[in-house]
């Protein structure tokens, strides 16, 4: 029985995953103004408006000066890294952490980190190319 519930919770922890690193870069711009806010001395409600905020401008941002780029070209391609690679070190440095927690070999844990970082990669162009709604 507990191998039967073994797959559907690791498929659903690895979809949290790729979901989460694909919000690397406006989670960390947000908790980053969150955090000077707080040190600002500004109480939790305002800590958390500011941070919020930081968030949805990132995202709202990112996607109004994409859809201003041209469709093919090295500044739209450069503007996904800007997303993307956040999202690649994230998804690499949490498969870095849980191989080592299960005692992978050292060449593993290269894999793992690489494979992460090209997944966390395609989850952060993943979130720029999502149709406005």
């Amino acid at each position: 029985m507990a191998i039967a519930l073994l797959f559907p919770i690791l498929a659903l922890f690895v979809w949290f995953l790729f979901t989460a690193a694909a919000w690397a870069l406006p989670l960390s711009l947000g908790l980053s103004a969150a955090f000077a806010a707080d040190h600002a001395g500004a109480s939790g409600a305002t800590t958390f408006l500011i941070g919020f905020g930081m968030f949805v401008a990132t995202v709202a941002t990112g996607r109004a000066l994409l859809a201003l780029l041209p469709e093919r070209g090295l500044a739209r391609l450069g503007f996904v890294l800007l997303f993307a690679l956040p999202a690649a070190v994230a998804t690499a440095s949490v498969s870095v952490s849980l191989s080592r927690i299960m005692g992978v070999d050292e060449w593993a844990v290269i894999a793992v980190a690489v494979i992460g970082a090209i997944l966390g990669g395609f989850a952060g162009a993943r979130v720029l190319d999502q149709p406005a709604t």
